[in-house]
């Protein structure tokens, strides 16, 4: 008898063993990817903006093509010091989200957040390099987007040229001339792949305005009518 009391006392403790090896399998994230951060929640309401946050956000820069047809365009804002979004409707006529990228460091996660309903979706790369955005869907990389190294890129390769040309990842482009010893912006747009080497620098600033771009290999480019060479030097 005192045996069988023994044994008896024993399964509490036991079962209570069991509901701690429960709880410490449980996760509040997708948990069907092992790429995805333990613990970071598929989305949240109210994520506030931090432009103290410095993380590098370029790898999400450029044109993404959605597995449903949509296209997401994501571009570095560098007035708001910011990574922004715009998620088009399949016809292109609508916008579906837009705001900004941002990291969560309570997560150790990076999210979209969308400010057309107040919300931060999660997101991550799977180990084929496609992106994931919780409730937005699945994208590839656009093939098209420009691959002209993104830096500073100054004439006939000197760098007291008093003209450059600043290249971003997403494809941005701004060309300087020095003014009175101070830079001048003179132009500014985005950079279209045309071709095998070729691409066209359509202003933004002037109407019907397009530089050719021949790039000769990753560090030199030939720019607009009078065949300006470019160099980069970093």
């Amino acid at each position: 008898m005192k045996a069988l009391k023994k044994y008896l006392a024993l399964i509490p403790a036991l079962l209570m063993c069991l509901s701690f090896a429960a709880c410490g399998n449980d996760s509040t994230g997708d948990g069907d990817d092992g790429n995805i951060p333990s613990g970071a929640p598929d989305f949240f309401e109210g994520m506030v903006k931090d432009d103290g946050l410095l993380a590098d956000y370029g790898m999400y820069c450029g044109l993404w093509v959605c597995d449903d047809g949509r296209e997401m365009e994501v571009e570095k804002d560098e007035d708001a010091q910011e990574t922004r979004f715009v998620l088009y409707s399949v016809d292109g006529e609508e916008i579906d989200a837009s705001g900004y990228i941002q990291l969560s460091t309570e997560y150790s996660a990076d999210y979209f957040y969308n400010e057309h309903d107040g919300v931060a979706y999660h997101s991550w790369f799977d180990e084929d390099g496609v992106l994931n955005v919780y409730s937005f869907g699945t994208f590839t990389k656009n093939d098209s987007t420009p691959s002209i190294a993104a830096g500073t890129w100054y004439l006939d390769g000197s760098e007291s040229a008093t003209s450059r040309l600043q290249i971003g990842e997403d494809g941005k482009w701004m060309l300087y001339e020095d003014a009175d010893s101070s830079p001048a912006l003179i132009d500014s747009g985005s950079i279209e792949a045309v071709g095998d080497g070729a691409y066209s620098a359509v202003s933004e600033q002037f109407e019907d305005v397009a530089y050719d771009i021949t790039l000769t290999d990753e560090s030199t480019l030939y720019w607009g009518g009078e065949n300006d060479c470019y160099m980069r030097l970093d």
